[in-house]
């Protein structure tokens, strides 16, 4: 059993399957060197010609983000940032945080203040967002998105000094 290569079509024949439909120029290959394409062709590498037509293996081409995943990831650093700030004054999540500005008592003021922020930093990402889409910015590094976001000004802490 022969097995060819054609860079033309970038698939492979067999000449007791495919006969004399073999695409012109193919190149044989053994079978040990189409099981080695194969096999790395299903750990992610891509089979393309050398200069000489040769079957060889490659890393794909890196593919660029589409929109909803620039949108996902963006979301998610902005995330993990309003988690960040809300360690700051031991809360386990933003979500924990805000929930505090609903319920009187000495963390309400903190919930509040915190919530304000986290709104504003949430329209600032928006705008941020569709400013990229509208192609008039580019795509901002976690970094950058961060530093694009309002600081926070915490009131005093109702923990008393030396409770924490």
């Amino acid at each position: 059993m022969a097995i060819y290569f054609s860079s033309k079509t970038g698939g492979f024949y067999r000449s007791e399957i495919n006969g004399k439909a073999i695409p012109e120029g193919a190149t044989p290959i053994s079978a040990e060197r189409y099981m080695e394409l194969i096999n790395g062709q299903a750990q992610g590498k891509t089979i393309a010609a050398d200069a000489a037509g040769r079957p060889i293996l490659i890393d794909p081409p890196a593919s660029e983000p589409t929109p909803e995943d620039i949108e996902r990831n963006l979301t998610a650093a902005l995330n993990r940032h309003l988690d960040a700030v809300a360690g700051q004054r031991r809360y386990d999540t933003r979500f924990t945080c805000s929930l505090r500005a609903g319920f009187p008592g000495p963390f309400q003021e903190e919930g509040q203040v915190f919530a304000a922020w986290m709104d504003a930093c949430n329209m600032a990402a928006y705008q941020l967002m569709a400013d990229v889409k509208a192609g008039s910015r580019k795509v901002p590094t976690e970094a950058e998105l961060i530093a694009a976001m309002p600081v926070i000004e915490w009131p005093p802490s109702p923990i008393p000094a030396g409770a924490a």
